[in-house]
């Protein structure tokens, strides 16, 4: 396939005169600049008009408040950071999301109202033509801008292949890849690093960083410190009157909690909503505040006193009226098939109550493949032995017949439209025959939240 370049020339050039000294023995290439605590934040003026960068109407639990191209950028920057953002097990294309390693954590303050100068930290889009795809306005120290040209490629928000268009390119991948300039990464000399300058597989091969990726990051930020605090999760109390921060680290007496606005800001303004001098309890592991007014979905950190890489939290998934989404939860042993292996259902996509579907996956099939099976589903979890093993879902049981979607792969569409509720929880088992003398095998079950 024809390998396509992301940045100008241009910029490389410009970036070259940035390079730190030849003689350095690494395979990554830095600028000579670097992001402090006061360039954490990024925003986002969404201007694409492809037929195909906005058809992303599905919500991410771990990027809430975002659509479109915007949720695509959100998480192509989320891959740099220090641990997963949220569960980290929303985007199929890989397997964990937040992956940099290092004390640098990018916070979403928002959408902006316009693109602004090139030290303002806004994504943007612009007008171009030729083959480059996307440049980072450098150098950083003071900030930065990214810039994508609009109509050069049929640009794509699609949370997995196939891209679709006459020339496709993945906005998720080549987010990542900018960013990886905007934290101060030059092009590697590493093929198949997300910093490599070339994208052979329409950006998609982009969207995870490589262990290349993330030397380089650590190298100009540090290794995570063990003591850099850390947002484990939250939940509301007091009657929903205060956020209850869950962590590690926080100081004892003056943290600075960070909120998304609910509002587009003015390029110049500080788009950071800030709720100052905050003690922590239970041994700087729980912080308990009021949610300022203009807060909205997006992401929330802890800012401890001090100004070194790691005095700010990860920056954790935020949203203002709801309580952190659980992934599915695998449970109870998976039958055995005749050939020997396990039975196992697990899944692929979201259990979106906008989508009405989740996508599961069953593996590990007997002699008859999977040319027929079944899901069943329950409102609980059991434990009853019957002929095919183990049944582990309980309640009130169905049987979700979906024989006729229950393709070779093991893969199968399950329908939500019964369950639209928000926060509904489903137990899931599915049913494969098998050439064995029961005539089939039950697999492990999954315990299954409904998302937005």
């Amino acid at each position: 396939m024809q390998a396509n370049r992301i940045c100008p020339p241009l910029l490389a050039l410009a970036g070259a005169l940035f390079l730190l000294s030849p003689a350095e023995t690494r395979s990554f290439n830095v600028y000579g600049d670097m992001l402090d605590l006061t360039q954490r934040d990024f925003r986002i003026l969404n201007g694409f008009t492809g037929a195909f960068a906005n058809t992303n109407q599905v919500p991410d639990p771990d990027f809430p408040g975002s659509l479109g191209a915007e949720l695509a950028i959100r998480k192509g920057i989320a891959e740099w950071g220090s641990r997963p953002h949220g569960s980290g097990l929303t985007d199929p294309s890989q397997d964990v999301l937040g992956s940099g390693g290092s004390n640098f954590d990018a916070f979403f303050a928002g959408r902006s109202l316009v693109a602004g100068g090139p030290n303002r930290n806004i994504i943007s889009v612009i007008a171009g033509s030729g083959g480059a795809l996307a440049f980072t306005e450098i150098p950083i120290a003071d900030g930065w801008r990214i810039r994508f040209y609009n109509n050069v490629r049929d640009w794509n928000d699609r949370v997995a292949p196939p891209l679709l268009g006459s020339s496709p390119m993945d906005i998720q991948g080549i987010m990542t890849h900018e960013f990886g300039h905007a934290l101060g990464l030059d092009h590697s000399a590493v093929p198949g690093a997300t910093m490599d300058q070339v994208t052979a597989d329409l950006g998609i091969d982009l969207r995870s960083i490589e262990q290349d990726d993330q030397d380089g990051v650590q190298f100009l930020y540090g290794l995570t410190d063990p003591l850099k605090p850390r947002i484990d999760t939250y939940r509301f109390v007091a009657n929903g009157t205060l956020l209850r921060i869950e962590g590690e680290h926080f100081d004892a007496t003056h943290n600075e909690i960070w909120f998304t606005p609910d509002a587009p800001t003015d390029a110049m303004a500080d788009p950071i909503v800030r709720a100052p001098g905050i003690a922590s309890t239970a041994g700087g592991t729980v912080i308990e505040v009021a949610v300022p007014q203009g807060v909205g979905p997006g992401d929330i950190a802890v800012k401890m006193p001090g100004s070194g890489p790691s005095d700010l939290s990860n920056v954790y998934p935020f949203h203002p009226t709801r309580e952190p989404w659980t992934p599915p939860i695998a449970y109870g042993a998976p039958g055995v098939s005749s050939m020997g292996t396990d039975v196992v259902l697990g899944w692929s996509s979201l259990p979106s109550a906008t989508a009405g579907s989740i996508d599961l996956f069953v593996s590990g099939g007997g002699t008859l493949g999977f040319r027929t099976g079944l899901i069943a589903v329950g409102t609980g979890r059991a434990t009853a032995a019957t002929p095919f093993g183990t049944l582990h879902i309980g309640g009130n049981l169905r049987r979700a017949a979906l024989l006729t979607t229950l393709d070779g792969s093991g893969i199968v569409s399950l329908d939500l439209a019964a369950t639209p509720l928000i926060g509904t929880r489903l137990f899931v088992q599915a049913w494969v025959p098998d050439g064995g003398p029961s005539g089939g095998v039950l697999s492990n079950a999954l315990e299954i939240e409904i998302t937005e």
